[in-house]
């Protein structure tokens, strides 16, 4: 296995990130999501909301999958998701200013005569400025390689 997936737990990447109104609605249109308080001010206030809302699936744009590969050494083409799970704590909101954690959970080998599967586990965590949990993406993966 690579020394880059042998310390785990360990955090490898931090962004700060400002929620903005049109990534959110862009990121609803392009998953078919119409239902207006993922679109519209208005709309969100009168359900109930202060801005408009985050899709549930939203914490997909938050992947990073390419700066993950580089700074693990890991070549993107091998790279397989095989689950994912989000935790919400709280809605997200348009122009929220968030901090970004990225930690490689886990890593396990399978090795046999032809292949080396790598599985990880790649969660992401979001909060607000004040420390305030949003939501927790978890990610498993398998790295495929050939053994020589």
């Amino acid at each position: 296995m690579k020394d880059t997936l042998k310390q785990t737990p360990r955090v490898i990447l931090q962004k700060s990130h400002k929620v903005e109104y049109g990534e959110l609605r862009r990121f609803a249109a392009a998953t078919g999501n119409d239902n207006p308080i993922f679109q519209n001010q208005d709309a969100a206030k009168e359900a109930g909301y202060r801005d408009i809302l985050a899709v549930p699936t939203f914490p997909d744009f938050f992947n990073y999958i390419e700066e993950i590969c580089s700074i693990l050494d890991l070549e993107l083409p091998r790279l397989t998701l095989c689950s994912q799970n989000i935790d919400w704590f709280r809605p997200l909101y348009a122009a929220e200013d968030l901090d970004i954690k990225v930690t490689l959970a886990s890593s396990t080998e399978q090795r046999n005569a032809n292949m080396r599967l790598v599985w990880l586990t790649i969660d992401t965590e979001a909060q607000t400025k004040r420390g305030i949990p949003i939501f927790k993406s978890s990610r498993t993966f398998i790295y495929t390689t050939t053994v020589r």
